[in-house]
């Protein structure tokens, strides 16, 4: 007989969990016969545990409440938890639980740190389907709630069971958590957000590996992630953002830690980019406001936390942006808003409040100065970059001066305009090739032609003029009709110039009547200067063709 056919189906199984960590309470009724001795004179005890569920029906997992079959799985402290399924040959013990009484009889060493693996099914598998399960590591296919104990141990007089040192009859359950949430710097659409898991030593290396949960972010920076392992940091990489103007622009690195309680969305922002790299940094800005909220939100965040915000932006995005770049690649990245954040950290609420630039120049200088964050600079132009920053952030708090409310979308046009004077200013720097040849000449969008090639597809083809198209980022950004503006979002479209400038892209089209236009948008080196065009689709219309030269 076996537990599963075929494979597991990843994306239902991640769209079925929940985020909630569970607390059991368990109640030790021992078998007479007491302690028993196993091998090596080691003693062991058989312990009769009744588990009971503390959570409420508001944060109850779906499936949860028609439990058909769960199993507990006894292990050394030291196992680390993998949905799998321990190795088996690391199991003390196993048993399915009672589903109708909770209880289950588990055989423990006496004086030796265990924990629980605990799986729940929906189906009424049998004990032998589920040791099938546990020997092909295949426990969480279609598990509705798995997930590991803390650390607990039996005494020798085995009348009870020691958490943390003392005796207990609670033991607390972490289950595996359904993520869901925003990026917000505005809104972060098309980044890869995973779920950053620690090695034996409890480092993260800040790369997306094979065995790493990951997603996309929505049109609204919207995601969702199941990672089926315990212990992770999210970290997002990529993606686009709005500027004031409607263009998409880069958006920064980002990273976020995991409240302790039953929190049910997690916004990813720079402000919890911080607080994964310096956590004391949550103490001193709750003072200020809801650090995790969403700050892109319509409703606002405190302008003493959106100020931080939108340093940290400015900060990744003048060392982090360019053809050049100071700072190479995401790892990279991260380490120096981590050297932001505890420079943050060690100047303390009152610094953050009242001298933020000089913070973000003391930040600046070590980044740049630390040859394995940042390429090699001159003297004058670690000047200039430390200058433009400091500048940046003295503007940033004469905008923001108190502790209001204020919308980001509201002020999106000033901190844009903060943003391309900065960049400008170290745009020689930024903007240089390789063989240090600066750009001469800004490209020029020619036409945009819209062919219907099929009953639901268009090619869209652009023509691009420039001197080095190689170095162009490019993209479409596909925009509903005007009337229908408020209630489709545009989709944006990656694109590739071919060596000749031309840009051709095949888009399916669900509804034509949702089809509204096209914009054709570029940078060059500058990610806060996007050159676009737009072109109107004509309904009915077998082919468009739009020109943009005078």
């Amino acid at each position: 007989m076996t537990f599963f056919h075929g494979s597991p189906n990843r994306k239902k199984s991640q769209s079925t969990l929940w985020l909630i960590p569970i607390a059991l309470l368990l109640s030790i009724l021992l078998n007479s016969c007491g302690p028993l001795p196993k091998e090596e004179d080691s003693a062991w005890v058989r312990l009769n545990l009744q588990l009971h569920s503390n959570h409420s029906q508001k944060t109850q997992r779906s499936g949860t409440e028609s439990r058909g079959a769960e199993l507990a799985i006894a292990v050394p402290a030291s196992t680390r938890f993998t949905a799998q399924g321990p190795n088996p040959s690391e199991a003390l013990d196993w048993e399915t639980v009672n589903t109708t009484d909770n209880t289950v009889s588990l055989r423990l060493p006496v004086e030796e740190p265990v924990s629980l693996f605990v799986y729940r099914y929906a189906t009424a598998y049998t004990k032998f389907e589920l040791e099938q399960a546990m020997l092909s590591r295949t426990l969480h296919w279609h598990a509705i709630d798995f997930g590991q104990s803390e650390i607990f141990s039996v005494p020798s007089s085995g009348t009870s069971i020691v958490v943390d040192g003392k005796n207990s009859s609670v033991l607390t359950v972490r289950l595996a958590r359904q993520l869901t949430g925003r990026l917000a710097q505005n809104y972060v659409m098309g980044a890869q957000v995973w779920a950053d898991r620690p090695d034996a030593l409890g480092e993260l290396n800040q790369q997306l590996d094979a065995d790493e949960t990951v997603s996309t972010s929505g049109q609204n920076g919207e995601y969702a992630l199941a990672p089926d392992y315990l212990d992770y940091v999210l970290i997002t990489e990529g993606g686009l953002k709005l500027d004031a103007s409607g263009a998409y622009i880069p958006a920064a690195p980002m990273q976020a830690t995991i409240p302790d309680d039953s929190q049910m969305a997690v916004n990813i922002t720079p402000l919890t980019t911080l607080v994964a790299a310096a956590p004391e940094l949550a103490e001193i800005f709750v003072q200020s406001g809801d650090w995790r909220a969403d700050i892109a939100s319509l409703e606002g965040i405190p302008a003493d936390l959106m100020r931080v915000a939108k340093a940290t932006e400015a900060f990744w995005m003048l060392l982090s942006s360019g053809s050049n770049p100071i700072i190479q690649n995401t790892r990279q990245q991260i380490s120096a808003l981590s050297i932001l954040a505890q420079k943050l950290a060690q100047g303390g609420r009152g610094a953050i409040l009242g001298d933020l630039p000089s913070l973000l120049g003391q930040a600046v200088e070590e980044t740049i100065n630390n040859p394995e964050i940042a390429r090699e600079l001159s003297e004058d132009s670690k000047t200039v970059f430390i200058a433009q920053l400091t500048s940046l952030a003295a503007k940033l708090t004469e905008l923001l001066p108190d502790n209001a409310q204020v919308i980001e979308e509201s002020l999106l046009p000033d901190f844009d305009l903060l943003n391309q004077k900065a960049f400008a200013a170290v745009e020689t720097v930024l903007c240089e090739s390789s063989e240090s040849v600066s750009i001469q000449f800004d490209p020029i969008i020619l036409s945009i032609s819209l062919i219907q090639t099929s009953e639901t597809t268009v090619a869209l083809r652009g023509t691009v003029s420039d001197d080095s198209v190689e170095s162009l980022s490019i993209h479409w950004m596909i925009n509903p009709p005007i009337g229908l503006q408020g209630t489709i979002s545009p989709v944006v479209l990656n694109a590739v110039v071919s060596a000749e400038g031309y840009v051709d892209s095949i888009l399916t089209i669900e509804n034509w009547d949702h089809f509204g236009s096209v914009s054709l948008q570029l940078t060059e080196c500058s990610p806060v200067n996007v050159l676009s065009e737009s072109c109107n689709w004509v309904p009915n219309s077998s082919q468009v063709n739009c020109n943009f030269m005078e």
